[in-house]
This record gives structure tokens, C-alpha cells and sequence, in this order.
């Protein structure tokens, strides 16, 4: 996209800029690759080792730093300072200390639902708040699914997206450029990704259709409808956005 609006502008297709712009994007990719390699050293790594499953007996919660054992009986209380599908975390209580889940941790939909069922069969409904937890279960199925949706969506979102940036260059290019180059290409990079949004947003309500509060079980995923829907969503925002390019610069 950056090339794209060099090759755009033929007011500043000379040696001179050229040679500069590519040293200060080389600059910024080197700065910005240490920056994110100092972030993953100092605050990411250590969720990689981050753990928790149940047994019989209690809950087993592994980080970077120690493994530790919570019988269910020591469960004080549960805590869920978050927003219903848009993330946040659960704080576990219990007599020796505490534990912090957050809701992008992996399969945390399934570890909710199986730890309520487990103290329900205890009589411990009295460490947790009916609705609040049940709120942060579906945060949890909502933050489980969409993860899997991005992993097996995100090579058709980086080519919609790439697709639209080159097809934006090459007509502005043989047509001259325009007064409006540099809106046409980030139009070309985010509309694609607004309609992956879009997609996300209609499958938070599905989400919801599909939890039986009573029995906190979560019906079956219609995955043939979550590609279809992210297809259509993904593929309509780009033809969208081509056909109203197109317009404004042919017509």
C-alpha cells in the first residue's frame, strides 16, 4: 500500500524519494520487529505456559513460574469483571490466594461450563453469581470460536485484501492517478477486513441462539454456515468497494 502511493503520485517518482522512503520503511520494519520481539520477551511469553484443567478433586492451573492445586471445597468465591462478548477475565478466590483466567485462553467456553457442573454437584452455588457467570461462559464459547475462525480464515482475508490493494494500484496507475489516492488505497486494505467484522458481529447473536441457559450446553456449531457467511461478508465488502472505486474513476 505504501509502494502503491509512490507509484501513484508521479510528483515524487525520483531516485532521490525513492531511495529515502525505502531506507525509512526498512528503519521502521527493524524498530517495530524489536519492539514487538521486547513485548513477547517481557509480557507475552509467559502465557505461553499458562495451563488449567480439572480433575476429580480441583482445579490445575500451571504458568511459567509453578503448578498449583485448588480442591473445590477451597473455593471462596468467583469473580467476572467483564463485558458479555467483548473479552475481560475471572478471578478464582480461593483460600491461599487467587487465579486470574482471561477470555481469549484457550477452550475457556468449555473449562466454565465443566467447572460450574462441578461445583454444582458440591452445593457451592453460593461462590458465584448465576448471571455473571453464566455471561462470561458465553464470552468465553464466543472467544473460543471466533480464535478458530481466524485461524482458518485469515489466508483468504490476507489475499481479499492484497488482491484489492494491487487491483487499486494498477488502475490508478494506468489511469493517472487521482485526487483521492491515497483514500482509494486504505479503502483497498480496510473494507475487506470490515466485512470479516461485520461476519463476527452477526455470529455473536447466532452464539446466543445457540446456549441453553438452563443446562449451560452450547448446540452444535454450523461451521458450513460461519464459512458461507464469512465468504459472503468478506468477498461482498470487496466487490463493494471495487464497483464504487471503479465508478468514481472510470465514470
Amino acid at each position: 500500500m505504501s509502494g502503491g502511493m509512490i507509484l501513484t503520485d508521479s510528483s515524487r517518482l525520483d531516485s532521490g524519494f525513492i531511495g529515502i522512503f525505502i531506507a525509512v520503511i526498512l528503519f521502521m520494519a527493524i524498530v517495530i520487529t524489536l519492539e514487538l520481539l521486547l513485548i513477547y520477551a517481557v509480557f507475552l511469553r509467559r502465557f505461553k505456559y499458562i495451563s488449567i484443567k480439572l480433575d476429580e478433586q480441583g482445579i490445575v492451573y500451571t504458568n511459567i513460574k509453578e503448578q498449583i492445586f485448588i480442591p473445590y471445597e477451597d473455593i471462596n468465591m468467583i469473580q467476572f469483571p467483564s463485558i458479555k462478548y467483548m473479552g475481560g477475565w475471572t478471578k478464582i478466590v480461593y483460600s491461599k490466594g487467587s487465579i486470574r483466567l482471561t477470555a481469549v485462553l484457550e477452550n475457556i467456553g468449555e473449562f466454565m461450563g465443566e467447572l460450574k457442573q462441578k461445583l454444582d454437584e458440591r452445593n457451592m452455588m453460593d461462590v458465584y453469581d448465576e448471571d455473571r457467570f453464566f455471561s462470561f461462559y458465553k464470552t468465553g464459547v464466543f472467544a473460543d470460536e471466533s480464535w478458530e475462525r481466524i485461524y482458518g480464515n485469515i489466508a483468504t482475508q490476507v489475499i481479499t485484501c492484497f488482491v484489492c490493494v494491487i487491483i487499486t494500484i494498477v488502475t490508478l496507475v494506468l489511469h493517472g492517478g487521482n485526487e483521492n489516492n491515497k483514500l482509494y488505497l486504505y479503502a483497498s486494505f480496510i473494507v475487506p477486513i470490515l466485512g470479516y467484522l461485520i461476519s463476527e458481529i452477526i455470529m455473536v447473536f447466532q452464539v446466543h441462539k445457540r446456549i441453553e441457559e438452563d443446562s449451560y450446553q452450547l448446540l452444535p456449531r454450523n461451521e458450513e454456515f460461519e464459512k458461507n457467511l464469512f465468504k459472503f461478508c468478506n468477498l461482498g465488502a470487496a466487490i463493494v468497494y471495487l464497483v464504487v472505486f471503479f465508478t468514481n474513476i472510470l465514470l
